[in-house]
């Protein structure tokens, strides 16, 4: 009698564990893969690895600009940063980061925000610079 109410209530225990582990949200999950890929895409802005950084933006922004061009225009000095906010729309397929970052230009440091578009593509956090190609201070080309 004893063993059988320990197994009922193990059996009970197991399974509330069991769903309760499942209801990690998804949301949950993206958030913390999109936080990885704005730490990842900003590292490799500081260490000037410009061409991973052109490998995260979405396709169509790689449709309408060529790597080389992307790496050649890529001049910025980022000294450090900081990810101030990450929020991800109802969607869940479009996201809103904030970064301040502290860059060098001639010798002077700047203290700057970027305001950044992130796409869900693929399952991937992808950084969306198609509204750059419109900035009049930025070369535009194609492939």
């Amino acid at each position: 009698m004893i063993v059988q109410r320990f197994a009922a209530t193990l059996l009970v225990t197991l399974f509330l564990f069991s769903t309760g582990c499942a209801t990690v949200s998804p949301t949950a999950q993206s958030k913390k893969s999109l936080q990885e890929n704005i730490q990842t895409l900003w590292q490799a802005k500081t260490e000037k690895n410009w061409s991973l950084v052109y490998d995260m933006t979405t396709t169509a922004y790689q449709e309408k600009k060529a790597k080389d061009s992307f790496i050649k225009a890529s001049n910025i000095l980022v000294k450090s940063y900081s990810i101030q906010e990450v929020a991800i729309d109802k969607s869940g397929k479009k996201a809103k980061a904030i970064v301040k970052y502290t860059s060098n230009m001639m010798g002077f440091e700047f203290n700057m925000k970027s305001n950044e578009e992130w796409l869900l593509e693929n399952n991937q956090w992808r950084l969306n610079l198609l509204p750059t190609l419109g900035n009049p201070f930025m070369k535009k080309d194609t492939k």
